[in-house]
């Protein structure tokens, strides 16, 4: 009998034995459904493969919005579910953005130039804001270092919506579902735009297409070459070199309506639920953000302002989608439960 009871023994010893932490991270990953990990791992391969295998871009945009879903199939519910599945949309909404761009020469047949132009020159009493603005602030071709400041603040103002998001899942998880719905809703809408109405920037206007006395620069593209080659130690690119390679930014013309604008203004409204405080202060870098994109190219006036009757349709259009929310999150419990 004692011999019998010695393995029995030696095994829960070792278990107590065993750290609390090394435990939990084995529980953790018998939680994980790795069949729907293997999933969104193949979708993800395959999305960088779909122009070597020239698959159809209306197709692909579907097929690659489940990758979202597959991630919160997978992992256990609770924050890390929450923040997997949000960087598996940013992941889906930046290929979405690319998508249309996949085949430029039949997307560049359908390119708008003109039409942000005029609507900027009535908002401006004559002159796009953007141009009045590079008028007064800039001396092209020449960088400043304002422009390397406005440049740093696009990038960081681009990230806020995801810090607030971050924010919102470490303080206040309940609100966690519904902020990041918002913000993925306002995403996924403005590429409807990308397909429907391709619009070219102000920079590619100016820089390609000679519009406003080429009078405007690609801003943050000429700095990010500039730190390049002041860190590098590379030889500075020709005018060619560089405007050669704005062909090169995921989807040039994927301007209209604006993503980012809406992006901080739908979070801002957000947090305006979590206190008066918070939602000044979204709202705050918001317009700041605005007048950062004017001012570096990015967008026209008139995509911004785009963006922001985007977000008010979102907000007051929330009611109606929280049906399908809800059929969906039980679709995928079901979903859960066939593969545990």
């Amino acid at each position: 009998m004692k011999a019998c009871g010695q393995p029995a023994r030696a095994g829960l010893a070792g278990r107590m034995l065993r750290p609390k932490r090394l435990r939990r991270k084995r529980s953790a990953l018998h939680a994980v459904r790795w069949p729907f990990l293997a999933y969104a791992a193949g979708i993800v391969a395959l999305s960088y493969s779909r122009r070597r295998l020239r698959l159809p871009r209306p197709a692909m945009v579907p097929v690659v919005s489940t990758v979202p879903l597959a991630v919160a199939a997978a992992l256990p519910r609770g924050r890390y579910q929450y923040a997997g599945t949000w960087i598996a949309y940013v992941w889906l909404f930046k290929v979405a953005w690319e998508i249309p761009y996949d085949k430029p020469e039949k997307l560049e047949r359908r390119l708008r130039i003109d039409y942000p132009i005029r609507i900027d020159s009535l908002l401006g009493a004559g002159t796009p804001p953007g141009l009045r603005l590079h008028r007064a602030f800039r001396e092209p071709p020449r960088l400043s270092a304002l422009d390397f400041g406005m440049t740093a603040l696009h990038y960081l103002l681009w990230a806020a919506p995801h810090a607030a998001l971050g924010w919102t899942l470490a303080y206040d998880e309940e609100r966690f579902p519904r902020t990041a719905g918002r913000l993925a809703a306002v995403y996924h809408l403005t590429t409807l735009g990308y397909w429907c109405v391709p619009t070219a920037p102000p920079w590619w206007a100016s820089e390609h297409e000679g519009r406003m006395d080429g009078g405007l620069q690609h801003i943050t593209h000429d700095v990010g070459l500039a730190v390049k080659e002041k860190l590098g130690g590379e030889k500075p690119a020709s005018r060619r070199e560089r405007r050669a390679g704005d062909r090169d930014q995921g989807n040039p013309w994927g301007s209209m309506p604006s993503d980012a604008l809406p992006a901080a203004a739908i979070t801002a409204r957000s947090l305006g639920e979590v206190s008066r405080l918070a939602g000044t202060l979204g709202w705050t870098l918001t317009a700041a953000y605005g007048v950062v994109l004017v001012y570096l190219g990015e967008h026209y006036v008139t995509d911004l302002v785009a963006g922001l009757v985007l977000v008010e349709l979102v907000w007051r259009g929330e009611p109606l989608l929280l049906p399908l929310v809800r059929l969906g999150t039980t679709s995928l419990r079901t979903l859960e439960r066939a593969v545990s």
